[in-house]
């Protein structure tokens, strides 16, 4: 059986609403990177790079946590919800 990850064309679709919402609430932000991102180019930057991507990657986790832990405070009585936040939140 294949699974699809992402639908086709979805990317697009993304990029392009949140483009169309900047442009209206924040027309400051460009809606694209102005300049590449250079390449890494010591030792030292990736390092520092790896470390942001996991402090990132760790405060995306705290954050499914916590919202995890609010729903099943607000909706104790929802087995279903409830199974879905302690999948989240041990």
């Amino acid at each position: 059986m294949t699974v699809a990850l992402a639908r086709p064309g979805y990317r697009e679709f993304e990029t392009e609403t949140a483009d169309r919402i900047f442009a209206r609430l924040a027309s400051h932000i460009p809606p694209a990177p102005i300049d590449e991102p250079r390449p890494i180019t010591s030792k030292e930057e990736q390092e520092n790079f790896a470390q942001y991507l996991i402090a990132g990657a760790a405060h995306d986790s705290y954050i499914v946590q916590v919202i995890g832990r609010a729903i099943a405070n607000l909706v104790p009585d929802d087995l279903h919800l409830q199974l879905f936040c302690r999948q989240n939140t041990t």
